[in-house]
């Protein structure tokens, strides 16, 4: 995939999930949960958009990593 063309919503989400893990704290666990929609996202404060399809991302670090896993399911 070429970085230009990946959807803002793609790079969001990664820099939102980076911002979750940046500063953790050794005892406490950190959760970040997001959802993908297939429709335009009106940002108004309101999140009434419809939820499209389950995907499942899994963040973990070292001291020196952050890695990023999705398991994408499709109807």
């Amino acid at each position: 995939m070429n970085f230009s063309t990946m959807p803002w919503s793609v790079w969001m989400l990664m820099i939102t999930l980076f911002n979750v893990t940046g500063q953790p704290q050794a005892s406490q666990k950190r959760t970040a949960y997001a959802h993908w929609t297939e429709t335009p996202v009106m940002v108004d404060g309101r999140l009434s958009e419809p939820a499209s399809e389950q995907t499942v991302v899994r963040v973990l670090f070292d001291a020196q990593k952050l890695y990023i896993g999705f398991e994408c399911f499709d109807s």
